[in-house]
């Protein structure tokens, strides 16, 4: 734990410490630190493990301030640092009524002062003139509002009040204030309606105090004490009768409307924003902070105002010399710079707002962008016929273009005569010859009231409008380039193979075998060699159980047996980052190269004709919802070869699927259920007749059985990584780093000696 400050952070100085904790960190973990730094024993139940806090210490602080800072985040959270029933050892419990964990203390101020602030503490005030009951209603506004309580003894004049100590010298203070002698200090509540109330509590101290000093006599100078409530905004006044009546007579004369209204200003040519920025720097800063108040609203050009009618008369006058047509530029062109999106995405994006609007548009997308069509003979994986524009999780892969000037619609023709499509940006890329023009990917769309193209070598955004538009163009791109939060796709596949093979087969011959004239009889199912002349037989060895017979007088016979038991189990686990609601794709294939022959009637050429690919593709699209769920749409796909191809054919393939689309936790795992294929087959070869009878099947057949089980199971996981600096992601990666003998990404802890 003595590692916690940062590792580039200057040695802490004697007596020093330097915390550096997370953001949201667990309390445990200062609880644990402090506990080890100065060797205190605590104890605490799983309560406390599930409280989080953040603490900022941009500078090192004492060591013997560890405890009271624990101290004060435990009091944030609800709990108490006290004494524990063994000696030598602290407890934290939860604070429900502080009587029971607060130490008593001498009366007077003096006793606090020796005290943490975060210290529950039980004081005794022994009251002189005022009745205790009466006090206590005072002070309570004042308590903690957890624990803390006050307790009155009227017929010993005393009140009991259990707080934390820091908050209980505000009180004694107050009570000081209260108890004194001469009439009785009176309570009231001042509701302030045009001012701030701390501002008015102050400024009618300042006049308290001015009057005292020149004219004592014009003021009484009992004690008094004037507060605050900013929630409620009013005043809290404690003072005997006479003065209580002064301090509110001044109030209420200082606590005045300041003579202002509210009206609302539309305009039609000029911006709203700048008639409120130009009214700012005409008036003086104080007169602008205390009496205007403007708010802009940008979709209709609107200014609402509440300001004096000095203020009012100027903002008429402006509008009247600058909302005029000939004072406002037809357009004007804005370059938005995306930190985070395409330019290309957003366009797209701003391109179906203006067609559900109405508006007419062009776009072009080119080839480089999306991929050519697949010209390889066979679509990958066999998903889509051949050349065909395929779709993966709802995203088209388009290609296409617009006819328009910088694509004429027919090669040799004359383009049309319609402005430019695009605004030719970095035009001298092109005549310098680094960029040709087919290699581009630029897309536009031009409204009636608009013009906007993206640009993708800088990742712009350009807009040609008046101010109007350009307020709405900026706030739709402001909203679309946001950074997505990243979600990591942990997949585990798993594979299990079983199968079973098991084949007998008997061959044997049997006849005359001298002479010159002979007749003999045989069996064969591919186990022996037959002589043509004399009908022997001579065995080929095979896997398995090998046995012959070899009698010329009488016959001869082989046999064969062999049981084949397979069991496999295949598992990787892979993994993928990608965006919120984009797509990720794990893919295992096989691939096996075909020809094509091309025949005419004089010769036949034979050349490469594509690749047909086999294999295991598991496809991504998380989005993530407000609540930390995930929609996860996925398929997975199995593919495999079922045969040899020939003669130019490739081989043919089978494919299963599953396609569907979930809702899960964030870090919850997705079972999808076995793809299972299961293949039996029974193979018997034999004499007719004879193959129907019992014992002597087997003798004269050549048998085989197979039986084979495949299931393949894939577990998706998907984790949300939200941190902006990438350290969860940082984080992850750091396991497997250390697994491959990389560097990581942390830098090595090492024991460090504390003196």
């Amino acid at each position: 734990m003595g590692d916690i400050a940062h590792s580039q952070a200057p040695p802490p100085a004697e007596g020093q410490v330097q915390l550096n904790l997370p953001d949201q960190a667990e309390v445990t973990l200062l609880i644990d630190y402090v506990s080890n730094r100065l060797g205190v024993k605590i104890l605490y139940d799983e309560q406390v493990a599930n409280k989080r806090i953040t603490i900022k210490a941009p500078e090192q602080i004492p060591i013997d301030s560890l405890l009271p800072v624990l101290e004060s985040a435990l009091k944030i959270k609800g709990f108490a640092l006290v004494d524990a029933d063994v000696p030598g050892w602290k407890q934290i419990v939860p604070v429900k009524d502080l009587s029971q964990i607060a130490q008593p203390t001498a009366p007077g101020a003096a006793a606090l002062a020796d005290l943490e602030k975060s210290t529950a503490v039980t004081q005794a005030f022994p009251l002189k003139f005022v009745d205790p009951a009466k006090l206590a209603t005072i002070v309570k506004p004042f308590l903690t509002e957890t624990g803390a309580n006050s307790i009155t003894i009227p017929e010993r004049k005393l009140l009991i009040i259990t707080d934390y100590a820091g908050n209980l010298q505000r009180i004694a203070k107050l009570i000081e204030t209260i108890d004194q002698s001469g009439p009785p200090s009176e309570l009231e509540f001042y509701e302030v309606k045009h001012l701030e109330a701390g501002a008015l509590a102050q400024q009618i101290r300042e006049v308290l105090a001015a009057r005292i000093k020149t004219d004592p006599g014009a003021v009484a100078t009992a004690p008094f004490e004037i507060s605050h409530d900013e929630r409620t905004n009013q005043l809290l006044i404690v003072a005997p009768q006479s003065l209580l009546e002064q301090i509110l007579k001044l109030a209420r004369t200082l606590d005045v409307p300041l003579g202002v209204r509210t009206q609302v200003y539309a305009f039609r040519y000029v911006a709203a924003e700048r008639i409120d920025k130009l009214v700012k720097e005409l008036f003086d800063p104080l007169t602008i902070e205390r009496l205007y108040r403007s708010a802009v609203d940008g979709d209709d050009n609107l200014l609402i105002v509440t300001a004096p009618e000095t203020i009012h008369e100027r903002i008429g006058w402006l509008a009247k010399e600058m909302d005029v047509e000939s004072k406002r530029p037809g357009s004007s062109v804005q370059f938005y710079k995306l930190k985070n999106a395409s330019a290309e995405e957003v366009l797209a994006t701003l391109q179906s707002i203006q067609q559900t609007s109405g508006y007419s548009s062009t776009y072009s997308y080119s080839s480089q962008m999306y991929g050519d069509a697949d010209v390889r003979g066979v679509s990958p994986l066999g998903r889509g016929p051949t050349g065909a524009a395929g779709y993966s999780l709802g995203r088209p892969y388009q290609n296409q273009f617009v006819p328009g000037p910088n694509f004429p619609a027919t090669p040799g023709q004359a383009a049309p005569t319609e402005p430019p499509a695009m605004i030719p940006v970095e035009e001298s890329r092109f005549a310098e010859g680094q960029v040709s023009e087919s290699e581009t990917t630029r897309l536009a769309f031009a409204p009636e009231s608009a013009r906007i193209t993206a640009d993708p070598f800088t990742n712009s955004i350009i807009v040609v409008a008046d101010r109007t538009v350009q307020e709405v163009y900026k706030d739709l791109i402001e909203f679309l380039d946001k950074k997505r939060p990243q979600v990591m796709i942990e997949a585990r596949v798993v594979i299990v193979d079983t199968s079973d093979n098991y084949s007998l087969g008997v061959e044997f011959s049997a006849g005359d075998r001298h002479g010159i004239k002979r007749l003999f009889e045989f069996t064969s199912y591919g186990l022996s060699e037959v002589d043509p002349t004399t009908g022997a037989l001579s065995i080929i060895p095979g896997r398995g159980f090998n046995f012959t017979l070899v009698d010329p007088a009488v016959a001869d016979a082989v046999l064969r047996a062999l049981a084949t038991h397979r069991r496999a189990r295949v598992l990787s686990a892979p993994r993928v980052l990608v965006n919120d609601n984009s797509t990720g794709t794990l893919a295992s294939v096989t691939e096996v190269p075909f020809t094509s022959v091309n025949a005419s009637n004089t010769v036949a050429t034979t050349s490469f004709a594509g690749f047909a690919e086999a294999g295991t593709t598991i496809e991504v699209l998380p989005r993530i919802s407000d609540d930390d769920h995930l929609v996860l749409e996925y398929v997975v796909t199995l593919n495999s070869f079922t045969g040899e191809g020939g003669a130019g054919v490739p081989p043919p393939r089978q494919t299963d699927e599953v396609r569907s689309t979930v809702t899960i936790p964030d870090g919850h795992t997705v079972i999808v259920g076995g793809l299972n294929r299961s293949n039996k087959s029974l193979t018997q070869d034999g004499i007719p007749f004879l193959e129907n009878i019992p014992l002597v099947r087997e003798l004269t057949s050549l048998r085989s059985t197979s039986k084979s089980q495949t299931t393949l199971y894939v577990f998706l996981r998907p984790v949300i990584m939200r941190d902006d600096q990438f350290r969860d992601l940082r984080y992850v990666s750091d396991k497997d780093l250390n697994c491959a003998g990389c560097e990581t990404n942390f830098p090595a802890s090492a024991p460090m000696l504390i003196k």
